[in-house]
């Protein structure tokens, strides 16, 4: 008579239970990044970017103007060539910063603002971004216009009046239109996907931190 027991079969072979491996399993649902700390995000990048650059002016100045009539040219606003050294001056600080920016980048997949907000950077596919995908193709485009319009030439290139209100007028164009670009660009935040044009060059996204 059976006891009610569960009869077990001492032949069986062992049964256990199989579990997919944590790699293999599919990605938790990523969210999307609201506006208002991305904006955050954004404004302490830019804020760290233009300190780099102002402390570069600042050194740039110091070993630039040294004698009177440098100085007394500086507060006058007769830059003369010096205003094309400011410039690189200027290029140099943000190489820097951006040096820096990569190197959080590449240790948490964010700048340094984004990292600060909690927000992140991935593909639109929830796999990482990938350092050389942001660098090339998300944030060297901004690069290239922000730093496009801050070398525009002047005296130290033109050799007559004529060719400096040339460069002058091409310099005036070239920064419009890198700022309507930029502008442009800031504006798909408000696209359905909330993605800018940054990010859609680049096939990323900003989701929260984990």
């Amino acid at each position: 008579m059976s006891d009610g027991s569960e009869q077990v079969d001492p032949y069986r072979a062992p049964q256990v239970e199989l579990t997919t491996p944590r790699a293999e399993r599919e990605p938790a649902e990523l969210v999307s990044a609201g506006l208002e700390r991305r904006f955050v995000a954004a404004l302490i990048d830019y804020s760290i970017y233009a300190a780099a650059v102002f402390v570069g002016l600042i050194l740039g100045a110091s070993f630039v103007f040294r004698t009177a009539e440098q100085i007394k040219a500086l507060s006058s606003g007769q830059l003369g060539d010096s205003a094309l050294t400011f410039r690189f001056v200027a290029v140099g600080a943000l190489l820097v910063a951006t040096l820096v920016q990569l190197v959080v980048l590449r240790s948490f997949g964010a700048t340094i603002g984004k990292r600060l907000m909690r927000i992140r950077l991935v593909r639109v596919d929830g796999s990482g971004a990938g350092m050389g995908r942001v660098f090339m193709l998300r944030m060297m485009p901004q690069a290239f216009l922000a730093i496009g319009f801050m070398l525009v030439p002047y005296s130290a290139i033109a050799s007559d009046l004529r060719s400096l209100e040339t460069m002058m007028e091409l310099g005036t164009f070239a920064k419009w239109v890198a700022w309507i670009v930029l502008l442009i660009d800031a504006l798909f935040i408000y696209s359905r996907d909330g993605r800018c044009l940054h990010d859609r060059w680049a096939d990323t996204r900003v989701v929260e931190a984990a």
